[in-house]
């Protein structure tokens, strides 16, 4: 596939004959974003610091709104789960992009503990086919990694199959807007996090999916199969997804300031 390709939404209600590339990907990302900042219920956090700051965790709206969250389309052409899919990774933020989606099950968005997935024993086989997504039972780490932004969009790709159908070939575009606190401010990339990387190398190496990542110039670049086993493959994308290997783009998003001013 040609990696500067046009994508069509085919018969998904929001895309009917529309064209669907990487900047349409990045308008819903931020349609969504902002339709959650401007709806949701605000309630200001009540603990301050010594200086009358606010302190504890930040609302999701907040971080919808600054730093935090993530929100993430994507395109699929794979037979059996074709479409366009958006999540971001906050649970309630969810319900505002589509209030019957899931981003899969719990059991697939909670993941399994690392000694748990590599036991190749019997014991743990039925938890771990309870939690697999993909084409191959692939079980994302513990602690709530499934219910990042990008494995949400997979775990409900591999739910749309048929029963006994696996996750198999075609191509998923993906627009990703990452939103962090680095050490010297606000990061914004387009990539996915370590963990999501892992599971996309999965789904490119084992079920042959290709997967197209959307640039700091909105075009999409391949994520190299190869890539995926050699040291330095994550910093190698980086560079061709946000320009340089790492803290993210050298420019904000063009939404940063009217998303501040809802604040």
């Amino acid at each position: 596939m040609n990696t500067s390709m046009m994508v069509y939404a085919g018969n998904v209600a929001d895309g009917l004959g529309k064209p669907l590339d990487c900047s349409a990907l990045q308008q819903r990302n931020l349609e969504e974003r902002k339709k959650f900042v401007t709806n949701s219920p605000k309630r200001v956090r009540t603990k301050l610091d010594a200086s009358g700051n606010p302190t504890g965790p930040k609302p999701p709206w907040e971080m919808a709104a600054g730093t935090g969250m993530t929100y993430s389309s994507a395109y699929s052409t794979i037979p059996g789960a074709s479409g366009v899919r958006t999540f971001s990774s906050n649970k309630l933020s969810d319900t505002y992009i589509d209030k019957t989606a899931r981003g899969g099950t719990a059991a697939q968005r909670r993941g399994l503990n690392k000694a748990i997935r590599e036991d190749t024993s019997s014991t743990h086989a039925a938890a771990k086919k309870k939690a697999g997504a993909l084409c191959n039972e692939y079980v994302h780490p513990g602690g709530g990694k499934g219910a990042h932004a990008e494995c949400k969009i997979f775990n409900q790709l591999s739910n749309m199959m048929k029963s006994g159908a696996k996750l198999q070939g075609g191509s998923v575009l993906l627009n990703i807007d990452w939103r962090s606190n680095g050490s010297g401010g606000p990061q914004y990339s387009g990539m996915p996090c370590p963990d999501c990387y892992a599971m996309l190398c999965n789904a490119a190496n084992q079920c042959d999916i290709q997967i197209l990542i959307c640039n700091f110039m909105n075009q999409p670049v391949a994520l190299h199969k190869a890539d995926c086993n050699r040291q330095g493959g994550y910093r190698r994308l980086a560079k061709m997804v946000d320009g340089r290997a790492t803290n993210g783009r050298m420019d904000p998003p063009p939404d940063i300031e009217r998303t501040a001013l809802l604040l």
